[in-house]
């Protein structure tokens, strides 16, 4: 049940009986009250399967005098909000599924969560995206003896500790996370080196999402390049609006030509040219699993597009490319093609139907 008044306890009208299954609370403030209620449902709630809380406004405030150059009388803490979760992740009554923390007005320590999953027998994912979150390396190492975590989306945070350089060994140990979204995060070249070759490691990850990274040409990118070449269970790559220059680009439609495992490739934004997409054109028929491309937003024209057009007969595995509003349409939002390049699309539609039929 959503929540969105401003009252200090404005989740009074939350059930806690035994239907309950998902439980939304967002746009709202939490009091002492309203965090003993869930807390509660360890008695009450034994089919919630899905915790849901997201933009809460003020939390109950907890030793702010002690906080330096704090000048806010309404400065939240999580501290409560996050011990009680973590409770509720121990509690063998409760059989938590997924669990989202989204948005929080104050750091977020990682540490009860972790001890929590190392002794969870349940959730399958974890969703603690737009927070700045602390006790990170403590979560990562908990993934080394969880063994029912499937999906880990740690998005848009930012992060309160220092350990830059080991933060991501427990991605490399975890053998059932297999869902995992970085996008938009903050890395070092150190970190982010650190992050690519723990993932390598990893033997059980399906789809990963990093968008928005600013990877560093020269050190990161060659560091996630020999993690993809290494990789044997990578069926989505989600890596949008990363800047791609010619060589970064060149090894990644390599990967993407060598891999029998990748389906899907996502590279909206790229900054890809005409001459990028005629290099990818003439690999293309050697593709052997990859059967959906975004390559919108991006900077191609005509020239890049018909070089698409020219190899797609000769291949058999693509069913779908995404071609939305790049330079080449001033019509607005297209797929295979866009108005006013009627020949073009109705070629794109047709070989990818073709293709799809196949």
């Amino acid at each position: 049940e959503s929540s969105d008044d401003d009252d200090d306890d404005g989740d009074s009208s939350v059930t806690t009986d035994s239907s309950l299954v998902d439980l939304t609370i967002q746009n709202c403030s939490m009091g002492p009250q309203a965090i003993g209620r869930l807390l509660g449902l360890s008695e009450r709630a034994k089919n919630l399967e899905k915790m849901h809380i997201s933009g809460i406004s003020h939390l109950p405030v907890e030793a702010v005098k002690n906080v330096p150059n704090d000048s806010s009388e309404n400065k939240a803490d999580t501290t409560n909000l996050v011990s009680v979760i973590a409770t509720l992740l121990e509690c063998q009554n409760v059989k938590l599924k997924q669990l989202t923390l989204a948005r929080l007005p104050s750091p977020l320590d990682g540490t009860p969560l972790a001890e929590s999953l190392r002794r969870n027998e349940t959730l399958e994912e974890l969703l603690i995206p737009q927070n700045m979150l602390g006790g990170v390396s403590q979560l990562m190492d908990a993934l080394e003896t969880n063994h029912t975590l499937e999906k880990l989306d740690m998005s848009q945070c930012t992060f309160g500790d220092s350990s830059d350089d080991s933060r991501w060994s427990g991605l490399a140990k975890s053998n059932t996370l297999r869902e995992i979204n970085l996008s938009q995060l903050e890395l070092s070249i150190v970190s982010s080196n650190n992050l690519f070759m723990n993932l390598g490691e990893n033997s059980s990850l399906h789809t990963l999402h990093m968008t928005h990274l600013e990877l560093d040409e020269g050190v990161s990118l060659g560091t996630l390049f020999n993690f993809l070449q290494t990789n044997t269970t990578l069926q989505d790559l989600k890596m949008d609006y990363n800047v791609l220059e010619k060589e970064a680009f060149d090894n990644l439609v390599s990967y993407a030509v060598a891999t029998t495992t990748l389906k899907s490739l996502s590279l909206q934004g790229c900054g890809l040219t005409d001459s990028m997409l005629v290099a990818l054109a003439a690999r293309l028929v050697d593709v052997k699993s990859v059967s959906s491309m975004d390559l919108s937003f991006n900077e191609y024209g005509r020239e890049g597009v018909s070089a698409l057009l020219n190899c797609l007969p000769e291949n058999h595995c693509i069913k779908e490319i995404r071609l939305y509003n790049s330079a080449w349409s001033t019509h607005g939002p297209i797929n295979y093609g866009c108005q006013g390049y009627e020949e073009e699309n109705k070629q794109i539609q047709t070989l990818i139907k073709n293709n799809a039929n196949e």
